[in-house]
């Protein structure tokens, strides 16, 4: 932690969880129900994705945000697909001046079918190791399509009790805009 503070380290994490503004945007604190016993409501909405769906202006901190000396440039360099899977190699360039780590998320916006689906979910991600200003690093993140799917318990699809993949564009984005913030060096 020193290190950090000092400036010999970059940070290179992200956050594992969606810090809200007020406890009450979260949509869990509606559902309190006392010391005994809780409801559970949120369904398939839990943490970053009822935020991305719902409630963005609510975020103080999203998911995945994170901090860095330094800037990096992500560079999709070959895409391939599979019967089970979804292949993604990526160049990332440090273009900052001093050196660091790179978290790449991949997010998969879903059709939204005849199930209901967040707006987007992780379904990847891959860190470099550490980059000297200028040096670049390929990462391969491969993207299970069994994590694109929706459970279908009532049949809607015709498919009951099943994982579907309903039609539509599947729209891949890798990093969310707001999830990178770049620390002044001093």
């Amino acid at each position: 932690m020193l290190d950090v503070l000092k400036g010999t380290v970059s940070p290179s994490g992200k956050l594992a969880d969606t810090i809200a503004r007020h406890i009450e945007d979260y949509p869990s604190h509606r559902n309190y129900g006392d010391d005994l016993r809780n409801f559970y409501a949120e369904d398939i909405y839990v943490g970053y994705r009822y935020f991305e769906t719902f409630a963005q202006a609510d975020v103080q901190y999203p998911f995945g945000f994170g901090l860095s000396y330094t800037d990096f440039t992500r560079e999709l360099l070959d895409q391939t697909e599979t019967a089970d899977d979804i292949t993604f190699t990526i160049n990332v360039t440090n273009v900052g001046t001093f050196h660091g780590k790179e978290v790449v998320q991949l997010y998969c916006a879903v059709p939204q079918g005849k199930l209901g689906k967040p707006a987007r979910g992780l379904c990847g991600f891959a860190k470099t190791s550490c980059l000297q200003p200028g040096d670049s690093e390929i990462l391969t993140i491969v993207c299970s399509k069994y994590y694109l799917a929706s459970y279908d318990d009532s049949g809607i699809t015709g498919n009951l009790y099943s994982y579907v993949l309903e039609a539509g564009a599947y729209n891949f984005i890798s990093v969310i805009a707001y999830a990178r913030q770049r620390l002044p060096l001093q």
